[in-house]
């Protein structure tokens, strides 16, 4: 009688969980925004989604903020408010998606792109468990949608509706979605769901009976094919209709996800026949998987059981003794991990795992501590909540190295500004103004002196003073010979002297009439350097005025730069502690939620443990009044 009441028990349990697990719309159509075909014209905008496609969400947003502020994606504008939408929601932000989608709706988006943001943002928030801004955001979209969006509104809407409880909403809604659509199958469980739990069981049936039979091309069809039949066949046992349930039973694979919960099924349709040999074949089978759900628990009680009702006490007893040590064991190895996740190890992995890129900060059931194994909280860590906990805690993470490095940057930007200031201060006193005016001044009056200079060699025609160098030494060769003659005039011979005065006097009218002849080419190149020398004072002049104004405008810079980057240091300090206690909460909350699901296997454990040691103590007394069992 005990192992009976046992079993009605836990069928109504697992009943009521299959029954509860819905559809949570990931068969909803492809994200538009990753389908949608775009010609990239704008650099700045191809370089945004180059870093989303390789997993750099945060990189992705900055550069199209940036993109847009600055103006540099005009031919895609309305493409970045949509992928800016998108991003938000990638990270979480519901919110701010939201304010995107509202503003491309006012500036006058395309119905299909506002449509779809709005399902986009209800998605997200169903997921969120936030089922009032979910059915806020189905509401804003428009009744005239391509068939396919429609469908997926429907659905989406049917599963905020389940999530509240909602059933008969649901399952009326559900009720007029068209036949023949890629969405069937999911319409058809849920609306089996909801007719469940608004207590129509035969209409619910029909529809679960449905997808339990549908063909399944892939391997998420085939999943809900298996769920449905398992739903069907734990609803039949409840119902003390033992053969219509093993047959459902039977349909499911038996290496699919649900292939446990349809082992213990099958055994039990056979138990409740009395066919208790029949349903050890499924349960023997099942106690040698790995312990890793309910199922495989209670297996190791349902074994022995059945041992006991075919009177194989031996048997009965050794297999209890089996469950005691296993769950025994468990009990053991829960209470270790229990305290390991309360000593703050459950990240030590994720940490070491840290990289510099977004995309390279991954958590995975290999990297839970030893002492934590994935079989006791991999139903857990792989639902949408827990996962959604996980990226969040990535992104944090990231956010936080992000703003280290920003930081370092701070320090080296200081460096950097000190190292400058510290050189101007070395150099300013050597580029004393009083000493720079002073040369100037001197340059100035050298170049007054060229100027009256040459005014007086254009007013007196000094021939000698335009000469070249090459003229100059003729000059000067020509003046000694003249003396010569004057001085030996007497001494020469009057004949060689009159042949060398001659000479003299036409070498001499020779270069007067080649430097007369070019006075005014002459006087124009002097006049050139001039200017030129004009241009070159007047330039250093400026030079030493901006030379000026920087030496006495360096300390003010300095101390500007410095003010920014002490505000910015502080800033970037401030928003590290607050995401590091984001990060601490979020932790916190996790291993809270690791705990909580450890603790419920644990007392779930202790139970069987319990009926087991109950179950042998029942068999030894049995056997001191009968005999057989040692």
């Amino acid at each position: 009688m005990m192992g009976k009441q046992f079993s009605i028990i836990n069928a109504i349990r697992l009943t009521a969980l299959c029954l509860l697990v819905v559809s949570c719309g990931s068969v909803l159509a492809k994200d538009y925004f990753d389908q949608k075909e775009i010609v990239v014209k704008d650099p700045f905008f191809g370089d945004a989604l180059y870093d989303y496609y390789s997993g750099n969400t945060f990189e992705a947003i900055i550069k199209l903020i940036v993109g847009k502020d600055l103006g540099r994606v005009p031919n895609h504008m309305e493409d970045v408010d949509i992928w800016l939408g998108s991003l938000y929601l990638s990270y979480g932000m519901h919110y701010e998606a939201e304010a995107v989608f509202k503003r491309l709706i006012k500036e006058g988006a395309s119905p299909e792109i506002r449509d779809r943001a709005w399902l986009q943002l209800a998605k997200v928030r169903y997921q969120k468990g936030l089922y009032e801004d979910a059915i806020r955001a189905i509401e804003e979209i428009q009744e005239d949608i391509p068939k396919d969006l429609k469908g997926a509104t429907q659905l989406q809407m049917a599963n905020v509706l389940m999530a509240r409880g909602e059933y008969q909403q649901a399952a009326d809604m559900l009720l007029k979605f068209p036949k023949n659509d890629q969405f069937t199958p999911y319409v058809n469980y849920n609306l089996g769901v909801a007719l469940f739990r608004s207590d129509r069981q035969i209409e619910g049936t029909e529809y679960l009976d449905a997808v339990g039979l549908s063909r399944a091309e892939d391997e998420e069809l085939r999943a809900l094919r298996d769920k449905a039949n398992i739903a069907l066949g734990y609803v039949l046992l409840a119902n003390d209709d033992y053969p219509r349930a093993k047959a459902y039973f039977q349909r499911v694979r038996i290496s699919g996800p649900f292939s446990n919960k349809a082992l213990l099924g099958l055994g039990w349709s056979d138990a409740f026949q009395q066919d208790y040999r029949r349903a050890l074949a499924p349960w023997l089978e099942l106690s040698t998987r790995t312990l890793s759900d309910a199922a495989v628990y209670e297996s190791l009680l349902a074994v022995p059981y059945a041992y006991e009702r075919l009177k194989a006490y031996q048997q009965s007893m050794q297999a209890y003794e089996t469950a005691i040590n296993s769950f025994s064991d468990d009990l053991n190895r829960l209470n270790l991990a229990i305290e390991t996740v309360k000593k703050g190890k459950l990240w030590e992995q994720l940490l070491n795992n840290i990289s510099t890129r977004e995309s390279k900060i991954t958590w995975e059931l290999e990297d839970l501590p030893p002492e934590v194994e994935s079989r006791f909280v991999y139903t857990l860590v792989s639902g949408n909540s827990f996962q959604q906990s996980i990226d969040s805690l990535r992104h944090l993470i990231y956010l936080n190295n992000s703003l280290s490095k920003q930081a370092d940057n701070m320090d080296t930007f200081q460096y950097i500004l000190d190292l400058r200031e510290e050189t101007y201060k070395e150099r300013l006193p050597k580029l004393a103004p009083e000493k720079g005016d002073h040369r100037m001044a001197l340059l100035k009056d050298e170049r007054n002196l060229y100027m009256e200079e040459y005014r007086r060699i254009e007013r007196e025609g000094d021939l000698k003073a335009l000469a070249t160098g090459k003229e100059q030494l003729q000059i000067e060769r020509l003046e000694k010979i003249q003396d010569i003659l004057r001085r030996h005039r007497h001494e020469m011979d009057p004949k060689r002297y009159r042949e060398t005065l001659e000479k003299y006097r036409l070498y001499s009218g020779l270069l007067e009439w080649e430097i007369g002849t070019s006075i005014a080419p002459r006087l124009w190149r002097i006049r050139k350097a001039i200017r030129e020398l004009d241009k070159e004072l007047e330039l250093a002049t400026r030079q030493q005025q901006v030379l000026q104004r920087a030496r006495l405008g360096a300390p003010r810079s300095f101390e500007g730069y410095g003010k920014k980057i002490a505000g910015y240091s502080k800033k970037i300090q401030s928003l590290q502690g607050r995401v590091q206690d984001a990060i601490d909460e979020q932790k916190q909350l996790m291993e809270r939620q690791v705990i909580g699901e450890l603790e419920t296997l644990r007392q779930r454990i202790a139970s069987y443990l319990d009926q087991a040691k109950f179950a042998r103590a029942h068999l030894l007394d049995l056997g001191a009044t009968q005999g057989g069992v040692n």
